[in-house]
């Protein structure tokens, strides 16, 4: 997994810069996630994804330990996700070669 730090010194490196400067850059990038997504509700990238909040109704629950019912209140958690361009390179997905595929298969039976 990469590290922020790990984020700067790569960033730093591609687009010749201190490290500083591209600390920076990734927490300014950060801080604009941030506002967008506790301010509108959510933010969207083309090719990348989808950061919204999702919100959760008041619940019953379970305490692990005592076992006893208890009110979980609502509230909002912060949610990803991906594109579907994203979703393909990460699993290496070529549609168009495995229609293709399918088609050989067909024309062969």
């Amino acid at each position: 997994m990469l590290t922020r730090k790990t984020m700067a010194r790569l960033y730093a490196e591609k687009f010749d810069m201190t490290i500083s400067d591209a600390y920076q850059t990734i927490d300014s990038v950060i801080e604009l996630l941030h506002d967008a997504i506790v301010n509108y509700g959510g933010v969207t990238i083309s090719d990348f994804g989808t950061f919204k909040l999702i919100h959760k109704k008041e619940r019953k629950g379970r305490n692990i330990k005592t076992h006893e019912l208890q009110t979980i209140a609502e509230h909002d958690y912060p949610h990803f996700r991906a594109a579907r361009k994203l979703v393909k390179e990460v699993n290496h997905w070529d549609f168009e070669q495995d229609a293709e595929e399918e088609d050989a298969e067909e024309i062969a039976d």
